[in-house]
């Protein structure tokens, strides 16, 4: 028996779960939905493409090893970056309820009306974390399976990363990824009105 890599199509379920919550973001106001999500860098995240003559190999100098993985935590609103924090490895559930308890519950403190919007994994999930934003009032919302088309933050993402390939010098330790990005975070977000519209056009 032979098999063959394909693309996955949704079951039904999936497909209802997301009218479901389409349905529901449709009746919240941008103004209120706050996106938050995770993702990674390490000291391989380099452009994929070049220029070389025709019929050679296009070449790129990277550290001989990964370092270790940074991983950002982010947050945004229809205004732009609310909070944002890097922390070497991966981010676990200890992570979230810290970043949810000092850099979320004061905005959520001062916007009771608030929306959360997270995927599903393990740690977002958390009792705890839960329990916190519960206490601010936050309403909280998981995405449906296999829906990143639904989350602007990963516009933001895809964004932030497409301008971290052409920083130059590249960063070649960990400390540098860190710092390169806590100056290049900031400066990225010209669109996130764009970006939320975008979400829209899929609810």
């Amino acid at each position: 028996m032979e098999f063959t890599r394909k693309r996955l199509t949704l079951v039904p379920q999936n497909i209802d779960l997301r009218q479901s919550f389409c349905r529901t973001i449709n009746s919240i106001p941008d103004n209120n939905l706050v996106f938050l999500d995770e993702t990674g860098f390490n000291l391989h995240t380099s452009k994929q493409y070049g220029y070389s003559i025709k019929n050679t190999k296009c070449f790129v100098t990277v550290p001989a090893n990964h370092g270790k993985n940074v991983s950002l935590m982010a947050a945004i609103t229809v205004n732009g970056i609310l909070s944002f924090k890097i922390v070497d490895g991966a981010y676990n559930g200890n992570f979230f309820c810290d970043f949810i308890t000092n850099n979320l519950r004061p905005y959520f403190q001062t916007n009771p009306h608030s929306v959360l919007v997270l995927d599903i994994c393990a740690f977002h999930r958390r009792r705890d974390g839960i329990n916190m934003l519960s206490q601010s009032s936050v309403s909280v919302y998981f995405l449906p399976p296999y829906s990143p088309q639904l989350n602007p933050i990963e516009e933001y993402f895809s964004c932030l990363k497409a301008n971290y390939t052409f920083i130059r010098p590249f960063p070649k330790t960990s400390n540098e990824v860190r710092a390169t990005l806590n100056l290049l975070i900031p400066t990225i977000g010209i669109d996130f009105c764009g970006w939320y519209f975008n979400t829209r056009r899929w609810v």
